[in-house]
This record gives C-alpha cells, sequence and structure tokens, in this order.
C-alpha cells in the first residue's frame, strides 16, 4: 500500500509540474477539454466495446460468409446491416474481406460490408449518441446503412457490365 502511496504522489507531482508549464498554452487547453469530454463520455466508450466485443464474439465468420453468399438484394441487406453492427475498422475489414473473396464470396456483398463498417459500429453509434444526442446517431447510422447499400447497388451494376472483381486478390 505505501509503493501505490508513493508512486500516485510521484504522478502528482510530475501533473502539478506539467500543469504549471503548460498552463496558458494551446497544449493546456488540448489536454483540459480532452479530460474534460473523457470524464463525461467514458461509460459510452466502455459500453460500445462491450457491444461492439459481444458481436465480435458471437458473430461466426462461418455464418458470415453463408449470409454474405446469399443470392439477390438480401445478400446486400444482409452485408449492410453485419457492416454497421462489426466492431471492425478500415485496417480489420480489408484483410476480413480479401479472405472472403478468396472464399468465392460474390463482390458486391463484400463491397457493402466493406462501406459500411468502418462508418459505423456499436462504439461509434454510442458515443455519436453520447455526444450528439440521438438524432444525430441515428442520422449517422442510416446514412452508413445508405452508403453501404449504394456501394453493393453500384458493384452490382459494374459486375453485370462485365467489370471483374476479385482478380487481383493476393
Amino acid at each position: 500500500m505505501e509503493l501505490w502511496y508513493t508512486i500516485l504522489h510521484k504522478l502528482w507531482l510530475v501533473y502539478d509540474y506539467l500543469r504549471e508549464a503548460l498552463y496558458g498554452t494551446y497544449t493546456y487547453r488540448i489536454i483540459s477539454i480532452f479530460w474534460s469530454l473523457l470524464s463525461r463520455l467514458w461509460y459510452y466508450a466502455v459500453l460500445g466495446a462491450l457491444v461492439a466485443a459481444l458481436v465480435s464474439r458471437f458473430l461466426p465468420r462461418e455464418k458470415l460468409r453463408e449470409l454474405l453468399r446469399a443470392k439477390g438484394s438480401w445478400s446486400l441487406l444482409g452485408a449492410t446491416l453485419v457492416g454497421l453492427v462489426s466492431p471492425l475498422s478500415t485496417y480489420a475489414a480489408i484483410p476480413l474481406v480479401g479472405s472472403l473473396m478468396l472464399m468465392g464470396v460474390p463482390a458486391p456483398p463484400l463491397l457493402a460490408f466493406l462501406v459500411a463498417s468502418p462508418l459505423m459500429n456499436p462504439s461509434l453509434f454510442l458515443i455519436t449518441w453520447g455526444v450528439m444526442g440521438p438524432g444525430m446517431a441515428l442520422a449517422r447510422a442510416v446514412s452508413a446503412f445508405i452508403l453501404g447499400m449504394a456501394a453493393g447497388g453500384i458493384a452490382v451494376a459494374l459486375s453485370r457490365k462485365g467489370v471483374e472483381f476479385g482478380s487481383d486478390v493476393k
């Protein structure tokens, strides 16, 4: 317990020194705003991370592949909806889409997923709700849905015109 107090005391001294050294600077304002926002919104970030972890844990890849292989606009709808609840960032979604494409999943639903996934996820929805309110969170989710469906629809139209997707996937 004494070690804990020693560490806490040292951290407080560093904080006090930095606060005095940075007071009145732009850096001080940024740090103050960051801590203010963090103190008001931390629970949205924690709740969003929890929801994202649950979705990631309980959405098996095999089910995702089956959903994306469905025929017609159902695959676009399913891919867009999965993209909206997927906790994947762009950097994680691209390799997943590449591997699904190598497994034979058609390009239109993959493009719908690839567009919708980084635009909205449970964490982003909850943080947007907390900062900007439910109207903005819902508008953002609907916009991500529309953009995902539009991207999938464009891929369908291009594939009908003979554009080949996935020949360069490695």
